[in-house]
């Protein structure tokens, strides 16, 4: 990610897919006939006003329905790996650290950090990350003594601390 502007400090940024992602999602473009002489955008469907274009895209996108945003996200998913596959590729998000920024990236809120699969709301983006990983299976920490493999910090933790119970050294 990066800014196409200076930000000030604690400046709410707003986050708009690239030109690569929006051919690929299949996003529409607006037209002329959408943009009205008040400097509103409206859709050409329903009626419906907007103050910026991109809510009106995802409108558009989502074919007038209201805006949920875990449906949303499913449909971005869903287009994304067909694009893939139509591809010929596995898909353009082709690693699960690369699907667990993403969903950590999208899922910022006003309200703080939110599950783009089940809506759970979390404050820290640390805490949103470590549960996408209970959605997408991702587990890329390994116990040092046997390998296993665990997408929770805190339940690698525990493991190791059974592998020092069982060799520790027994009191008689």
């Amino acid at each position: 990610m990066r800014l196409a502007a200076d930000a000030a400090p604690h400046t709410e940024l707003t986050l708009w897919f690239d030109e690569g992602v929006l051919a690929l999602l299949d996003m529409p473009f607006l037209t002329p006939r959408n943009i009205t002489g008040k400097g509103n955008y409206v859709c050409h469907e329903c009626g419906a006003e907007f103050e910026h274009p991109n809510p009106l895209k995802v409108h558009l996108f989502l074919k007038c329905q209201p805006l949920e945003q875990k449906l949303f996200w499913r449909k971005c998913v869903a287009r994304l790996r067909a694009a893939g596959s139509a591809a010929g590729e596995a898909s353009p998000v082709t690693s699960p650290a690369q699907l667990e920024a993403l969903a950590a990236a999208w899922g910022r809120s006003h309200a703080g950090h939110v599950c783009l699969y089940c809506g759970k709301l979390y404050s820290r983006k640390y805490g949103l990350k470590i549960h996408i990983r209970t959605h997408t299976g991702y587990k890329p920490l390994r116990c040092r003594h046997c390998l296993r493999a665990f997408g929770d910090p805190s339940n690698l933790n525990k493991h190791v601390r059974l592998h020092a119970a069982t060799t520790a050294p027994r009191r008689s």
